[in-house]
């Protein structure tokens, strides 16, 4: 019965002293973007482009905001755009693998104001193994999405954000040290 306590013991102050060390779950991931018209980052009309910066290896402590890269507006003139516009999330770290967001792109555009959306159509969450990544929406009449600025407004950069997040190594070990507290309770009962 002693050496049941002293193990018991001591694997508390094991956990006890484990737990600060354990840290926040790390994920590191990228972005692409591909229009469907032009099978590339970037789509022009009437002498207004659209581009798409993707974001390159970034590692974030999660839970996170996250950003998943920029549209970029130029040009002068006035654009219409109709495209289908992926947005891909790869990660790399702790699992690798791959979602997308995907959406619409629709609306007018000139170097001086801007009506133009994408819409996500798809999802607006999946997960990359433990890990669930969203999308964040900003202000899009009749759905889920981004008004994509002019030129002239933040210098033609709307940034696409999200959030990850992901099981924290510190609440497993949390839910470890309780269990094993449990252990002399279960005990003095059988003995009884």
């Amino acid at each position: 019965m002693k050496i049941s306590r002293r193990f018991t013991a001591v694997l508390g102050a094991a956990a006890a002293i484990a737990l600060p060390v354990a840290s926040q779950a790390q994920v590191t991931y990228y972005t692409t973007g591909v229009f469907t018209s032009t099978g590339n980052s970037s789509v022009s009309n009437g002498g207004m482009t659209i581009n798409f910066a993707a974001l390159s290896s970034t590692t974030t402590s999660t839970p996170s905001n996250v950003s998943y890269g920029d549209f970029i507006t130029s040009g002068t003139g006035s654009g219409n755009f109709s495209d289908t516009f992926t947005l891909n999330v790869f990660q790399t770290a702790p699992t690798g693998g791959s979602g997308s967001f995907v959406g619409a792109i629709t609306g007018s555009l000139t170097s001086t104001g801007s009506l133009t959306y994408w819409k996500v159509t798809g999802p607006t969450q999946f997960n990359i193994g433990a890990s669930t990544y969203s999308v964040n929406t900003n202000a899009v009449p009749g759905g889920v999405g981004y008004a994509i600025v002019a030129p002239n407004n933040n210098n033609g950069h709307t940034t696409v954000q999200g959030f990850v997040s992901t099981p924290e190594p510190s609440s497993m070990a949390l839910l470890g040290t309780g269990l094993v507290g449990l252990v002399p309770m279960i005990r003095r009962k059988k003995s009884k």
